[in-house]
């Protein structure tokens, strides 16, 4: 109908977060408001979404550590982190650690599917990442 009256319109079904971002690049196309100005360690190295690589983290050195927690406990997710990670000398002398930004973010935008939320997830990532 809206092509009918001539209003450009597009049409996208979202069923997994490769959908999301061939969406999200297109209207990032469209308005030129793109990535965050950043880039994601992960996308270099796809393996450190499936598994913790603490040497490829630490050979990389990223401004920002960005954790999402599995699992329905947090508290225990914390101290897991607190124990695991922080323990590691070398973790310590990470960029991100030593600036205070190693940061947990909240499962419901970021270990879920955030559905009709996506907006808030960017507007959170974007607030850390401008707030220096």
């Amino acid at each position: 109908m809206l092509d009918q009256i001539g209003i450009p319109c597009a049409k996208f079904d979202i069923e997994n977060f490769e959908d999301y971002l061939n969406l999200l690049k297109i209207c990032t196309d469209i308005t030129g408001r793109a990535d965050l100005n950043c880039e994601n360690i992960a996308d270099i190295t796809p393996s450190l979404l499936e598994e913790l690589s603490i040497e490829k983290i630490i050979e990389l050195d990223p401004d920002f550590i960005f954790i999402t927690i599995m699992g329905s406990d947090e508290e225990k997710a914390r101290e897991s982190y607190q124990k695991t990670l922080l323990s590691n000398p070398a973790w310590n002398e990470l960029t991100a650690v030593k600036n205070g930004r190693c940061v947990f973010l909240p499962t419901k935008y970021f270990h879920n599917k955030p559905n009709a939320e996506w907006d808030k997830a960017y507007e959170m990532l974007a607030e850390i990442l401008n707030d220096e």
